[in-house]
């Protein structure tokens, strides 16, 4: 299956895509997927129908949501070199018209959103190209180092405040050590690193080295677009240091 000029492009966020690919990699599906199981799965809820017609577009489901052969050899790949070289040769098939204007692997995102001009909705241009760069790295494939921090400006270093300074002189203080509460949440997290965490196994069990690496690679790349790279702002002083309650008598 190839996108055509003046149809639809997907534009899912490549985070929701790459939740989706790596839960059927690892659980597959004997039926249609639903807006339900990839929820589960860690795509946010407000992405979910999304990212299913953004699946049909790209021929891995079926007009009803059931994964096709392609999604299935995707799964069924031997190894990590065998399932990136699927991946690679189905980006270049998929993407073959828009691959005619930009290279994903040497050119910038406002060049392969040009790319998409003729597709629909017009709008969601930089959508499109956000996710084929995403798929592109995912797939094992060369980006511009320049895409992993063009959504963000690297922040200057604040000088520290005389409050946060003079943290370090409160006198006579007490300390003792707590245990943080584990109540098991994962709130505030994005919801595709979650959705990956939960596939770790549990309960003192194994997995093999190639699952395990497999993980890695996944991670890091859903990591880089959860968690723009920049300088973070200075934390406001808290009662906690180093998991350390700190109180002054």
């Amino acid at each position: 299956m190839t996108l055509q000029p003046h149809g639809p492009a997907p534009y899912t966020t490549a985070l929701a895509a790459i939740s989706v690919l790596d839960g059927h990699r690892d659980r597959g599906s004997s039926g249609p997927l639903t807006a339900d199981s990839i929820i589960r799965g860690g795509v946010a809820e407000s992405l979910a129908s999304r990212t299913l017609n953004s699946f049909k577009q790209l021929g891995l489901l079926d007009d009803d949501a059931k994964p096709t052969q392609q999604f299935e050899d995707f799964r069924l790949a031997r190894g990590d070199d065998e399932y990136r070289s699927r991946l690679q040769e189905w980006l270049r098939g998929v993407y073959a018209d828009v691959l005619q204007y930009a290279d994903p692997s040497t050119e910038s995102q406002e060049k392969i959103a040009e790319a998409f001009r003729t597709y629909q909705p017009a709008s969601q241009k930089r959508a499109m190209a956000s996710l084929l760069i995403g798929l592109w790295k995912y797939a094992g494939l060369p980006v511009p180092t320049a895409e992993r921090s063009a959504s963000t400006s690297p922040r200057k270093p604040r000088p520290a405040t005389a409050q946060h300074s003079a943290t370090a002189r409160i006198p006579s203080i007490q300390v003792r050590k707590v245990t943080a509460p584990t109540t098991g949440s994962l709130d505030g997290l994005p919801q595709g690193l979650v959705g990956l965490l939960r596939q770790i196994p549990q309960n003192g069990e194994s997995w093999t080295q190639e699952r395990r690496d497999s993980f890695v690679q996944a991670f890091s790349a859903v990591l880089d677009f959860s968690v723009p790279i920049g300088s973070p702002p200075l934390a406001s002083p808290s009662p906690f240091i180093d998991g350390t309650e700190v109180s002054t008598p």
